[in-house]
């Protein structure tokens, strides 16, 4: 076994020399402006079986791959005072990866595009590698899912591949099913949210929501949903009373032609099910980890553009934050995450830490979740 895993060490870093440079975050944001990167779709292979033995990446799985346009300078940059520069430690799948800020690697995947033939339906692979908090080690989910979305207590939600339309499963790291929730999906295909102060998932659905305690198997509360636009998106607020729902900005004509933008949130009660309020907003939440613990700021993505951070109050903007995903950590500082780098930055959004992450995750959806 130990041959085995130094064999598979020394051909992740056979891969790794051929990867492109780490990218200075810094110049490149004075250089380039605050750039999403294009998720790369490369043959998983052997790599997968590498990076179950040896190397691994972070929390739910973004699975939006098209190229988003270089955003628009209407806030001031995140990045004009120099963060600091910190080196991580080597990656070790047999404990969890610490990134900046005590946050940890907690998911990987990685696409395999496969054309379709003339006469058979082809549908592309999607690898996942996870931390089982239970054991400290990560490995990879057995069953076809499109994407997974750890949750608490070591459970899981995972959908798409062959069920998507139909089933979200609730399944262990080892694969073993726990529960599986009937549904249809949404338009832009939202990831399942779960609260982030109980075992209860929040679902869209095509009638609206559904949401249910996954340890009680007929607990379920479904609702209708108006006026969401192509992209929907729920998250939960972090009281764990209330959910937000993007609304399409009604001074906006309707076209097929043009992609709806989001111009407020409705809040709504998880108890009833009942619209409380609105909330003035010009982007959509990134998952229930991107409203800040005092539910004052919220971190949101406009239909073109970086990261933003937004005032939850005015739905002004603060910062715009480098990378393709990003949290809130527990003392209020936000972490973004991409699959070359972290940034740790203030509640304020500047930028305080940097960090290369290893070679071998370029290429990857990382994810990155608390521990």
């Amino acid at each position: 076994m130990r041959d085995l895993e130094d064999n598979l060490r020394d051909a992740v870093l056979d891969l790794a020399d051929d990867a492109p440079r780490p990218l200075d975050l810094a110049a490149a944001a004075r250089t380039k402006g605050r750039r999403i990167r294009r998720r790369r779709h490369i043959a998983f292979g052997a790599v997968a079986v590498a990076l179950i033995a040896v190397t691994v990446t972070p929390y739910t799985v973004l699975r939006k791959d098209a190229a988003e346009p270089l955003p628009a300078a209407t806030v001031s940059p995140s990045v004009e005072a120099t963060p600091t520069t910190v080196s991580l430690s080597a990656f070790d799948a047999g404990k969890p990866y610490r990134l900046l800020g005590g946050a940890v690697i907690t998911a990987l995947s990685r696409t395999v595009d496969k054309p379709d033939s003339p006469d058979v339906y082809t549908e592309d692979e999607i690898h996942h590698v996870l931390l089982n908090r239970k054991t400290g080690r990560y490995g990879e989910l057995t069953g076809r899912y499109g994407a997974v979305v750890p949750g608490p207590d070591g459970l899981i939600a995972a959908y798409g591949g062959a069920t998507a339309e139909k089933t979200t499963r609730i399944v262990t790291a080892s694969g073993a099913i726990r529960r599986t929730i009937f549904y249809r999906p949404i338009g832009g295909d939202p990831d399942p949210e779960w609260s982030p102060v109980d075992s209860r998932l929040l679902i869209p659905t095509s009638e609206g929501f559904a949401i249910t305690d996954v340890t009680r198997d007929d607990d379920v509360r479904t609702g209708a949903l108006s006026n969401c636009p192509d992209w929907c998106s729920l998250s939960w607020l972090p009281n764990g009373k209330e959910f937000a729902v993007t609304q399409r900005d009604s001074t906006q004509p309707r076209s097929e032609a043009i992609q709806e933008k989001v111009g407020s949130l409705d809040i709504y009660s998880a108890g009833t099910g009942k619209l409380v309020r609105s909330i003035k907003m010009t982007g959509r939440p990134l998952g229930t980890r991107a409203w800040s613990p005092d539910g004052r700021h919220v971190l949101v993505r406009p239909e073109s553009g970086a990261i933003t951070l937004a005032d939850v109050r005015s739905g002004a903007p603060i910062a715009e934050l480098i990378g393709s995903d990003a949290l809130y950590l527990k003392d209020g500082r936000i972490l973004t995450v991409d699959d070359e780098f972290v940034m740790l930055y203030d509640a304020q959004g500047r930028a305080l830490e940097q960090a290369d992450l290893p070679r071998e995750f370029q290429g990857l959806t990382v994810k990155a979740g608390l521990p």
